[in-house]
């Protein structure tokens, strides 16, 4: 696989389960892909995730599935929260799409039951949380799954990602500079039709949103870090028109560039 700016490579591990443990924080993290599946149930507290094309608010119980060669995005939010990473393998090569988010009691005391589990480490904790985890899976598989996708589909989600990660790796790069869906469309290989639609499916934003997602927050690190005046750290991050560049920084943040400085 490709080194690319949204591919997140998972490190291998003889232990196949992936536990991460997040308590009272940020729910906030960059948009990425993998081949893993991602479980995140919230123990406590909001969130606000982007999964492809839709953007999902969570809270106490709420569990969301980040499907497989899926762009996902931790918005905001502050929370407690598991999340499980499992690889494609522990699936047996079985490309399942899953419901992506729901409210289950049985998922709430499996979670519950292995977050115990991990949290204690008493000897041999790593089989009782594989022995949780492969019930977890067994249910989700029987009451959660939304679609099996055939090797073919599976393929062509990873390649619809690495057309895109060619388009945002450009973009993330030279954000201050002008750029167009016909730029961005001839690096992928496609019509700019064909690639504004995979971009929206893809992101769930279009490219002209994520630049702009791109070109606030950094004028957020700007406004935030140094002496440069608002208008500077606008035009520094690509905006000419500091109209423009107030209402997009407003529409993103939800707050004005003069009260994150104050801030």
């Amino acid at each position: 696989m490709n080194d690319l700016t949204l591919y997140e490579k998972i490190p291998k591990s003889s232990f196949p389960i992936r536990l991460l443990d997040y308590l009272n924080t940020s729910y906030n993290f960059p948009i990425h892909w993998h081949e893993h599946i991602e479980i995140h149930y919230i123990f406590s507290g909001m969130a606000i995730i982007r999964c492809a094309d839709e953007i999902i608010k969570l809270t106490d119980g709420d569990c969301v599935i980040v499907n497989g060669n899926e762009l996902h995005q931790g918005i905001d939010g502050k929370c407690s929260y598991g999340c499980m990473i499992l690889p494609p393998s522990f699936f047996d090569d079985t490309h399942i799409i899953f419901n992506r988010t729901f409210r289950d009691s049985k998922v709430t005391e499996m979670f519950t039951k292995i977050y115990e589990s991990f949290r204690k480490q008493n000897t041999g904790y790593q089989y009782e949380v594989k022995g949780y985890t492969n019930l977890l899976t067994a249910y989700l598989i029987q009451n959660h799954t939304w679609e099996m996708l055939s090797e073919n589909l599976y393929l062509n989600r990873m390649q619809k990602l690495d057309k895109i990660n060619n388009a945002v790796q450009y973009i993330n790069k030279h954000f201050a500079d002008k750029i167009t869906t016909i730029e961005l469309a001839k690096l992928t290989h496609l019509s700019e039709g064909h690639f504004c639609n995979i971009f929206k499916e893809a992101t769930g934003m279009t490219a002209k949103e994520y630049i702009n997602e791109v070109r606030i927050k950094n004028a957020v690190e700007l406004i935030s870090s140094t002496d440069m005046t608002i208008t500077e750290a606008a035009m520094y991050s690509g905006f000419s028109d500091s109209n423009y560049f107030t209402k997009m920084f407003k529409k993103v943040m939800g707050k004005t560039p003069s009260s994150i400085r104050k801030n």
